[in-house]
């Protein structure tokens, strides 16, 4: 800790000065270019002037490039890497950001206050009691019901941290996330892990031995985040814990270890953060179960409850209770106390931190365990719930032919009851959540919980809600982000979300933002706004219509009612990158490919509660791969199933994109499933499966291994004479499947679309975007060290895509000359801009004897690209093909200057524009940051 923070003072102290000189070395270097500029339009420049200059630029965008690492830094725009490279936007985005978080001042017993001491001292009075014990006796939870961890699971998470360990978990910490108190980034310990690992490694070992923190280990900052548009007393704000390296390190060491156990021991009720599990699942089950309520056209009572605080609440002695009950180890469970009985905290007021407290109760949020602790704590309410379903205490919903019984479903505070319309029910579960809040300190706010009735009069719903003063609703509602209930709630969420999409395109944003800063934006944060809704529900062509509409419009500059020219096909746009396009994903694709994320699961989950429930809800088999719903469902899961017709249009069948994996043959039917080739052994062997007498049998049922490990086959044909047909397809079939590799493990599946075999979204996209699109070529190579905007400036050059005065001419825009500023009396078409006027030539020629390879004399841009393509290394190639794309890029700016500034850029200035440029770029975004200098100008392609 003291290490941290002498080096912290030591690296303020050298960044202040370097700072400073980085100021003067600017100011030095300004002048110089100045004096530069005076001179060439006087008397020209001397061979000696000209190196001057060249240096002088390279030092110059060195400068330029820190300082706009710093903005990107305080912006954590968390796309910057391939981001734009406009200070102006982070400029604007760290401003919004702290007006968006500034506390102008609070409402104090109805009156405004706005002098900042009033304000800073109420903040740390506010924080320091809502984290401190509450007085009073704690009931007792009782052990039964709890399931337990094994021995060799408990010894397993106490085990000592390995140096493997430590480095994993600094390198799951987010790099550029906000700092705690010790101000450092987890990008600054890896950058130079080789030379703290060991003192992070020593200090992780003591912890494990004596199991206690340092108090000064374990401070932070508490953020507040705005929860409302105008925020006005501290319930309106959030409190997210920016935690310092030393105890983030600690929990994230604990969180990596638990999450790998804890789906053993927490019910099938709880989907966060428990690996093979999903927020959506309970979504799911929910709105399968009350589409079956109302289509048998019986009653249903659903309790959303909001829990008060609900992490800042949870008490400490509960949470040990219930570690205890589920067989953690007395050390696991003394660093977790430890963790949090060392835990302090000041909040940050405007930027300032007020004085230190102390944390009694309540798990940060922010700190990397803390999840996981809270699933402990609500496993405690789980078990409750369902100890309650034993005894008849509270009801539920059984689901038909024989599923489970659902009573609750809970997404870490997310909770949702549900039961039969019963007021006992109602009122039996006010008791729970009461006694509950008595042992663990959760608090159920009734007046913001509410009571839904399915099949029942607004009425009775108002009557019920009212025994507990809670608030009476009506379908459809909203849970965990999506509605639940009828089509016009869908419909209305769907609105929702294009007016969000709408909102997030600032107008401003797309002023300042260059096209590969739009390019980005569009496809890291607009393509994820929509994205739960698009893992449960099939999008309206309208609404995918109108989201694309709203991408492609900010894409191409058209805000705020302005026009802009839309330069490619919207299709192109779309198109993956190995296909010849830019990238960005269609909707509709993502749309599809998330949807068959549940055909996925639904192979190869049989045990998970939303698999159970469909499985009851829709009469399946248990076990069977089938996904086809009920001709009649009107649930989420209905339109699940018919993707498949989605599929066929693009010439796909879902159940072929999955193929069976055999082991012992245990799950997989040995006629109907396609585990032996592309199609079941029913269409192979049609006599056979004629003669089957049990035609769902499984392969294990005709498949026996011998003592001896050799396979015999056990037959059950409808009759004993086969005729000689027959005969043959039986001798074909045992030859067939005798050649099989077999094993002892249980039977699985295989994702078809992946080399591995293991499902995911990503390849999803990548096989349905190849049939939505068909082939393409991929005529750009992108280059990793360029800025995406040089990338895709230059996919648009090669396409004939960008706005020349001949491509303006053909789409009706009128200028008052279409001939080339630099040649005069020349048509300005590409191939004239970028490889014949006499600017790009003499651009050529001196590119041509600094890299030395002849680039001069090509008409078409291709010809030239295929100088790069007949290097005799990958990295000769690459580089040269980055030298072309910067030489490209440059020229373009060349030709700008003359078009709107009336502004001539010499050849030499571009060239060395080209090399500094590049040269900024590469060590910049690259590995490769000991290039030296003096040879690039030199000599480039010797530099790799």
């Amino acid at each position: 800790m003291r290490k941290l923070k002498a080096l912290k003072e030591g690296i303020k102290k050298w960044r202040k000065s370097g700072k400073s000189k980085e100021d003067v070395d600017r100011e030095i270097l300004v002048r110089v270019m100045d004096e530069l500029e005076t001179k060439a339009e006087s008397v020209g420049l001397t061979e000696e002037d000209l190196v001057d200059r060249v240096n002088s630029k390279a030092l110059l965008k060195i400068l330029d490039s820190r300082r706009r690492a710093d903005l990107v830094q305080k912006a954590k725009v968390r796309w910057d890497i391939e981001g734009d490279e406009n200070s102006a936007f982070f400029h604007a985005y760290i401003n919004n950001k702290k007006n968006a978080s500034r506390i102008h001042g609070l409402s104090l017993n109805g009156l405004w206050v706005d002098d900042p001491t009033m304000v800073g001292n109420e903040v740390f009075n506010f924080f320091a009691t809502k984290f401190d014990k509450q007085v009073g006796n704690r009931l007792n939870m009782a052990a039964e019901g709890f399931s337990k961890l094994s021995a060799e699971d408990s010894a397993w998470l106490e085990r000592a941290f390995s140096m493997e360990e430590v480095k994993a978990a600094v390198w799951s910490c987010g790099g550029n996330k906000s700092p705690g108190p010790d101000g450092f980034t987890f990008r600054f310990i890896q950058n130079f892990w080789e030379i703290i690992k060991g003192d992070f490694l020593e200090f992780v070992t003591e912890f494990h031995s004596r199991g206690y923190l340092e108090t000064g280990c374990n401070s932070s900052f508490i953020s507040l985040i705005p929860k409302v548009k105008n925020p006005m007393v501290l319930n309106d704000y959030r409190p997210i814990n920016l935690v310092g390296c030393m105890s983030k390190v600690v929990s994230k060491l604990l969180a990596l270890r638990i999450k790998k156990v804890i789906h053993k021991i927490v019910g099938v009720e709880q989907s966060a953060y428990i690996k093979g599990r999903h927020i959506l699942d309970g979504h799911l089950v929910v709105n399968e179960l009350v589409s079956w309520v109302k289509k048998r056209k019986k009653k249903c009572l659903l309790f959303k409850v909001d829990f008060d605080k609900a992490f800042d609440s949870v008490d400490w002695s509960f949470l040990d209770e219930v570690m205890s009950h589920m067989g953690f180890g007395n050390k696991w469970r003394m660093w977790v106390m430890s963790g949090l009985h060392s835990g302090k905290a000041s909040v940050l007021v405007n930027g300032s931190p007020t004085l230190e407290f102390r944390y009694r109760r309540g798990v940060k949020q922010g700190d990397p365990l803390s999840p996981f602790l809270f699933i402990l704590v609500m496993e405690g309410l789980s078990v409750a719930m369902r100890k309650a379903v034993t005894n008849q205490v509270f009801n539920g919903i059984n689901l038909p032919n024989g599923g489970p019984n659902i009573s609750h479903v809970i997404y870490a505070d997310d909770v949702l009851f549900v039961s039969e319309w019963e007021e006992g029910d109602l009122v039996n579960l006010a008791r729970i959540l009461r006694c509950f809040f008595l042992a663990s300190g959760l608090k159920v706010n009734f007046h913001k919980s509410k009571v839904y009735g399915v099949g029942v009069d607004n009425a009775d719903v108002t009557s019920l809600a009212s025994i507990l003063r809670c608030e009476a609703a009506c379908l459809p509602f909203q849970f965990l982000g999506l509605p639940i209930g009828a089509n016009m709630g869908l419909s209305k969420h769907w609105r929702t979300i294009i007016d969000k999409v709408n909102g997030r395109l600032n107008s401003w944003k797309a002023k300042v933002l260059s096209f590969g800063g739009r390019l980005t934006l569009v496809k890291s944060v607009l393509g994820s706004i929509p994205l739960y809704c698009l893992s449960m529900f099939r999008a309206p062509k309208g609404v995918i219509g109108a989201l694309e509409r709203a991408r492609r419009n900010f894409l191409w500059g058209s805000v705020g009612g302005k026009n802009k020219i839309c330069w490619a096909a919207w299709d192109a746009v779309l198109k993956p990158k190995n296909l010849g396009g830019l990238g960005v994903g269609g909707l509709d694709v993502m749309n599809l490919a998330l949807l068959l994320k549940w055909w996925w699961r639904w192979k190869s989950e049989e045990g998970a509660l939303w698999v159970q429930s469909v499985s009851a809800i829709h009469k399946k088999r248990s076990g069977s791969s089938d996904i086809l719903a009920n001709k009649t469902a009107s649930g989420p899961w209905a339109n699940i199933a018919k993707i498949d017709k989605d599929l066929r249009g693009l010439g796909l069948q879902c159940n072929a994109l999955f193929r069976r994996a055999v082991g012992r043959g245990d799950k997989t039917r040995f006629w109907k499933d396609a585990w032996f080739g592309l199609s079941p052994l029913k269409l192979y062997f049609p006599l056979l499966f004629e003669l089957e007498v049990d035609k769902e049998c499984l392969v294990q049922d005709r498949v026996r291994h011998g003592e001896d490990g050799a396979l015999f086959f056990e037959w059950k044909w409808r009759r004993s004479a086969l005729t000689g047909s027959e005969c043959g397809e039986v001798e074909d079939i045992t030859h067939l499947v005798t050649s099989y590799s077999f094993h002892k493990n249980s039977d699985g599946w295989v994702w078809v679309g992946k080399s591995d075999g293991v499902f995911s979204v990503e390849s999803a996209r990548a096989v349905l975007a190849e049939q939505r699109f068909g082939p393409g070529d991929s005529f750009l190579v992108w280059q990793s060290w360029l800025p995406i905007k040089v990338n895709g400036f230059v996919w648009k050059l090669l396409q004939n895509k960008i706005p020349v005065s001949f491509n303006l001419s053909s789409r009706g825009v009128i200028l008052d000359s279409y001939n080339c500023k630099a040649c005069h009396g020349v048509a300005e078409s590409v191939s004239h801009v970028f490889l014949n006027c006499s600017f790009a030539k003499d651009i050529w020629r001196k590119v041509s004897m600094w890299v030395g390879v002849d680039l001069t004399g090509w008409d078409e841009l291709d010809q030239l690209m295929d100088v790069a393509a007949e290097m005799d290394s990958s990295r000769k190639r690459d580089l040269l093909l980055s030298i072309l794309y910067t030489t490209f890029w440059f020229i373009w700016k060349g030709r700008n200057a003359r078009v709107f500034r009336s502004a001539r850029t010499s050849t030499q200035e571009s060239l060395e524009d080209i090399k500094t440029g590049l040269y900024g770029w590469i060590i910049n975004r690259s590995s490769h940051r000991d290039i030296d200098w003096n040879i690039w100008i030199i000599d480039p392609l010797s530099c790799l």
